[in-house]
């Protein structure tokens, strides 16, 4: 198997205007890496080589167009579609053998400070949107029907690490963060950090509780396997209540 170590240094980024595919062309500018990345959307994709003028030689765009039906919203099929594309990946290194190998990551939930173009608030992506309705005072809070998250920044980490790491070919991931969350947690978390969340984000939940979960996931072989080291739920929230309270709202 060939290794990034063999002089491969122009990686393709899916998704690269996205919340997650943002991070990661970050993180492989950062490590020295040229980056193609494909969009929906040529405007982000100035966007973003506007937003990095010292990565300008090193990070160009493809346009690829929208294949998904104008009225496919379903959320039901929009999960599925996540289990039976990985199994399709997988089916398809099994079956044709071909001359790259496979990792997949499952993130949870993901929430994080955004580094791809968003013009304003309701085009904030969906996890952190649920995430800023706290702050902006949402009542009743939402249920957190996964207990589970990850920083998107620690997910772009796994990203790259993973593909540099000879030992995670073939491998399945899911990269989480040891504590749970709860949107009570978070609501906490907003009141202490900032002077405006006193006012804003309600009072009627039972505070100062911090989130236990029924089930946990393993994020641990992340952690020891890819070298990830992941952030507190406090300095994910703050880092994103704050970036959005100052650029969007």
């Amino acid at each position: 198997m060939h290794t990034l170590a063999d002089g491969i240094r122009y990686i393709l980024v899916t998704g690269a205007t996205g919340f997650i595919g943002a991070h990661v062309v970050d993180n492989l500018l950062a490590r020295g890496f040229s980056v193609r990345g494909s969009t929906r959307s040529a405007s982000k994709g100035e966007q973003m080589k506007a937003a990095r003028p010292q990565y300008a030689s090193k990070l160009d765009f493809v346009v690829i167009e929208d294949f998904t039906q104008i009225d496919a919203t379903s959320v039901i099929a929009y999960r599925g579609s996540k289990k039976f594309a990985e199994l399709a990946a997988w089916d398809f290194i099994k079956n044709e053998k071909p001359q790259f190998d496979l990792v997949t990551l499952c993130p949870p939930m993901v929430f994080g400070p955004i580094v791809h173009p968003v013009p304003s608030l309701d085009q904030l992506n969906e996890s952190n949107a649920q995430l800023w309705t706290v702050a902006a005072g949402v009542h009743p809070l939402p249920g957190a029907r996964v207990p589970a998250w990850i920083d998107a920044r620690d997910l772009a980490e796994a990203h790259v690490q993973a593909l540099v790491t000879p030992e995670a070919s073939g491998k399945r991931f899911i990269p989480a963060a040891s504590e749970p969350f709860s949107y009570e947690y978070a609501a906490d978390i907003m009141k202490e950090a900032f002077p405006w969340a006193k006012e804003s984000v309600t009072s009627n939940y039972m505070s100062g509780v911090k989130p236990r979960a029924e089930y946990g996931v393993d994020g641990e072989t992340v952690a020891r396997e890819l070298g990830v080291k992941y952030r507190s739920f406090k300095e994910t929230v703050v880092d994103l209540a704050g970036q959005v309270k100052e650029t969007l709202v």
